[in-house]
């Protein structure tokens, strides 16, 4: 749209830029000092339109505060610009478009920008889902020459002078997206109910109010404490005999029992559990805040032993897909922490089995009251019976025969193969006491697939604020079987 300066010595932009070797350096750590990521330098050149573009790629899936940031150094390594921390709560980020995937995740596309020296610009392409997993897709990079042309201002005549005085202005309102910003901050296609639009928000920006421990401590049943002494492992003991003894049900049927584990060993009261879960339902809470207290963690500590033995390797991991279920008697399966009610697997059998057929992941249920056929137990195909369990190609791998599905009765805590065909049932008598239950998955170190911490990283003790970003997540990653968020009220944050 501009006229190109006549002299060559005053074109100080794109050319010389082009032709110098510079790397960008992008990292991504927690807003604890963790690292999450260092991408290997990557080598960029400006294009004659003086930008350039960085393809990442990389997951950000981690439940605590996220920080992005990227540099760009020259051939020599000197530093040419900085974007310093960028926060994925920072207002600064702006919603370019929606879009629903093909296995119907909406999701949206948000950018940032951050202006450095000398005319730098850095921005930051991220994709976010609605289930707040998000993609760090790309870096760009734009060099405008507004610096260097206002230099060589003094040089041109009163025509030059005017001429490059336009292009000046043209080039501080220029906008290297070439598409418009929507207002998509709560786009229809990501939010299915107003409560998602609050939860994704407070993921995102977790609300001081939630935060505070006089508010979990004034719910806190059977002396439940939050933020105290970290959890210490191998209090449960090795349950050696009994682990032993089930380790063949796993094999011979995918799934396995083991009972009367002594908890209070462990510092842990089930019965506190129990009772706190209810405390949190007077609230609007669902059950899945028992996570906010400590003694949830110290229990699940004792478990990565246990999961070690089982899967013949110290390299465990835990996901942190969570989740804590306190059924109803005939209530509605809608409200949040009701029972999952339409057999499913967890995962596909290549997902949890190497390729020569050894165990790598496993579900861990945990009942916090005794369970029976009539409050709500699960049932498990067993695996001896499930034709379909090493088929995962068959486009009825996760759909196979129902018959022959086995009640697992009362347990305390139930290991299963996680592609092992499974229900929970409903509470159907009003005399007994409805079932109340956790789970998770231990694997392999990478095999979880969603957000994961190691047996060190727990022992050093889960913060508030990512317990509560774990909790939102679970619950927007669990909506289509709550889509309409019954039972979750978050009054008390206002």
């Amino acid at each position: 749209r501009f006229k190109p300066f006549q002299n060559s010595d005053h074109l100080l932009g794109a050319a010389a830029f082009r032709c110098t070797y510079m790397e960008l350096h992008v990292s991504a750590s927690t807003s604890d000092g963790l690292p999450l990521f260092t991408l290997d330098p990557i080598s960029v050149r400006l294009s004659s339109a003086n930008e350039a573009s960085a393809r990442c790629m990389e997951p950000l899936t981690s439940v605590k505060g996220v920080e992005l940031q990227a540099r760009l150094v020259d051939e020599e390594g000197a530093l040419l610009c900085d974007s310093g921390p960028v926060t994925l709560c920072d207002e600064d980020w702006v919603c370019l478009s929606c879009e629903t995937a093909s296995g119907g995740m909406p999701s949206r596309l948000l950018s940032i920008a951050r202006e450095c020296a000398d005319g730098w610009t850095l921005f930051f392409d991220m994709k976010e889902r609605s289930d707040t997993a998000s993609v760090l897709r790309f870096v760009r990079i734009v060099k405008s020459r507004v610096r260097q042309a206002e230099h060589a201002a003094a040089d041109l005549s009163g025509q030059a002078e005017a001429e490059l005085e336009e292009e000046v202005v043209a080039t501080q309102v220029h906008r290297p997206l070439d598409c418009t910003a929507v207002d998509c901050t709560e786009p229809e296609s990501m939010v299915v109910h107003p409560k998602h639009s609050l939860l994704l928000q407070m993921f995102r920006q977790p609300d001081a109010r939630l935060l505070k421990l006089s508010f979990w401590n004034s719910i806190a049943q059977g002396k439940l404490t939050v933020m105290q002494d970290p959890p210490c492992a191998g209090l449960l003991g090795t349950c050696g005999e009994q682990l032993r003894n089930r380790r063949s049900d796993l094999d011979q049927f995918g799934y396995s029992r083991l009972q009367q584990l002594p908890w209070s060993q462990a510092g842990v009261s089930v019965q506190a559990l129990s009772d706190t879960i209810d405390a949190l339902k007077t609230q609007g809470l669902p059950p899945v805040f028992i996570f906010m207290y400590d003694q949830v963690w110290s229990l699940l500590l004792q478990l990565f032993d246990l999961a070690a033995q089982i899967l013949d390797t110290d390299a465990v991991e835990m996901s942190l897909s969570v989740f804590a279920w306190a059924l109803e008697p005939d209530a509605a399966e809608s409200r949040v922490g009701s029972n999952f009610g339409l057999p499913h697997r967890d995962q596909t059998y290549d997902d949890c089995h190497t390729q020569e057929g050894h165990l790598t992941m496993l579900t861990t249920w945990i009942a916090l009251v005794p369970v029976t056929h009539d409050n709500g137990c699960m049932y498990v195909l067993p695996s001896d019976r499930d034709e379909l369990l090493t088929m995962p190609d068959d486009p009825c791998h996760t759909k196979p025969d129902e018959q022959g599905v086995k009640s697992l009765g009362e347990a305390t805590v139930s290991y299963s193969v996680v592609s092992v065909y499974r229900a929970g049932s409903s509470c159907t008598s009003d005399r007994v006491q409805p079932r109340k239950s956790m789970a998770t998955m231990f694997g392999h170190f990478g095999t979880c697939k969603a957000n994961s911490i190691s047996k060190d990283a727990l022992e050093a003790g889960v913060q508030l604020d990512t317990r509560l970003r774990i909790i939102l997540r679970t619950l927007l990653q669990y909506k289509m079987w709550y889509p309409e968020f019954a039972g979750l009220s978050l009054d008390v944050a206002s």
